[in-house]
């Protein structure tokens, strides 16, 4: 009997590390998508982003000498919830371009309410409630939609060349 649980445990335990072993290999899967290198400075991209993040209702945090910008959004329906976090993390190259590069995740939440009892003997008297919210779910957003729409945003907000006035000559 002993050989027969020892041989149990162990079995138990090499699918664990086996499980564990395979969602660690996914930390470092490529992202596709969620990168973009734009023809504009930092500070130009740095505004673009941020005015990005508040139109779409972000809470959006910005500070001076660090080139990473965050934003956080909570989206609400009934009983279930969906936290948007986002990391947008700016990278100014050599030709006064700026490559941005943008790590999300999403983090589900589940509310339920419950009613108060007070016993009386073997009667139940509700006298109030109360709720309950459990995080159900948590992921890195890798959809390349996500990411393209938000690029398109923020491509839109950054300023476009001026053309030189032309010069007319009589």
């Amino acid at each position: 009997m002993e050989k027969r649980s020892g041989f149990v445990v162990v079995v138990v335990l090499a699918f664990v590390l086996a499980a564990c072993g395979s969602l660690r290999q996914q930390a470092f899967k490529d992202a596709e998508g969620n990168s973009i290198t734009l023809g504009n400075s930092e500070a130009e991209v740095r505004k673009s982003v941020l005015m990005t993040l508040a139109a779409k209702g972000f809470q959006a945090e910005a500070k001076d000498g660090v080139n990473v910008i965050k934003g956080k959004k909570i989206i609400g329906d009934g009983g279930k919830s969906c936290a948007i976090s986002m990391d947008c993390f700016l990278f100014p190259m050599a030709d006064n371009s700026t490559r941005l590069q943008v790590a999300a995740t999403e983090e589900i939440s589940k509310t339920s309410s419950h009613v108060k009892y007070f016993w009386l003997l073997f009667i139940p008297i509700p006298y109030g409630s109360y709720n309950t919210t459990a995080v159900v779910e948590t992921n890195t957003i890798d959809d390349k939609e996500f990411y393209a729409s938000f690029f398109k945003k923020v491509q839109g907000n950054l300023p476009t060349a001026v053309p030189a006035p032309v010069a007319t000559g009589k």
